[in-house]
């Protein structure tokens, strides 16, 4: 296994706060942990549907929230 699997594999099991770590720490994979980040959202929006519950470790939802709190240009009218 590669040095960029084991860092994606890192990235999949890391809390909100590694996977920032990891996002800003390596350029060349924030593509690939977009797309991460962009399925598990999708897969928990849609669990979230069937079950009415809010995604528990979505990094778009926590980067979202905090962008909202420090730029008004993110904060829903």
């Amino acid at each position: 296994m590669g040095t960029r699997d084991r860092i994606i594999e890192k990235y999949l099991e890391a809390d909100a706060e590694k996977r920032l770590y990891l996002f800003l720490d390596c350029p060349s994979l924030r593509n690939e942990f977009i797309e991460i980040d962009l399925a598990e959202y999708r897969t928990k929006d849609t669990a979230k549907e069937k079950t009415g519950t809010a995604p528990v470790r979505s990094f778009l939802r926590w980067w979202r929230t905090a962008a909202a709190n420090c730029c008004p240009i993110f904060r829903k009218a």
